[in-house]
């Protein structure tokens, strides 16, 4: 299989179940469908993906700064690694750029809001920014 490439049809089997969410039980779209795999295809599908995966770590083709889908990586080490280099630029006296600064700002908004004030004073990072 994997010298060939080709996964056989008859492994290609699963079973779809759909599982309730909430609401109305009677209405379809408050149910998800969640597939039922063989436990041949889940082992295979591992093998696969930890070949892909230190194959793609040795070589180095992804670059530090992709930290999507990634072990020991989230959004919230990617907010700190940009607080963290925003502040230090501030504190030298350098100037921040526009783009730097503007998606910082959105990603602070837009996703991370939450989790990065419970984490960091925002209020010394606005501080920081507007003098």
């Amino acid at each position: 299989m994997l010298s060939s490439g080709i996964f056989q049809t008859r492994l290609k089997f699963s079973e779809v179940k759909p599982i309730f969410k909430r609401g109305d039980q009677n209405d379809t779209p408050n149910y998800r469908p969640v597939s039922l795999l063989t436990s041949f295809s889940k082992i295979f599908e591992q093998v696969i993906y930890n070949r892909l995966y230190h194959h793609i770590n040795n070589i180095h083709i992804l670059i530090n700064e992709q930290f999507g889908f990634r072990h020991a990586s989230s959004r919230d080490i990617v907010s700190y690694k940009l607080t963290k280099n925003i502040l230090t630029e501030l504190n030298n006296k350098l100037l921040v750029g526009g783009n730097l600064l503007a998606t910082f700002i959105r990603h602070l908004t837009v996703s991370t809001m939450t989790s990065c004030c419970l984490k960091w004073n925002f209020m010394v990072v606005l501080q920081k920014l507007i003098t």
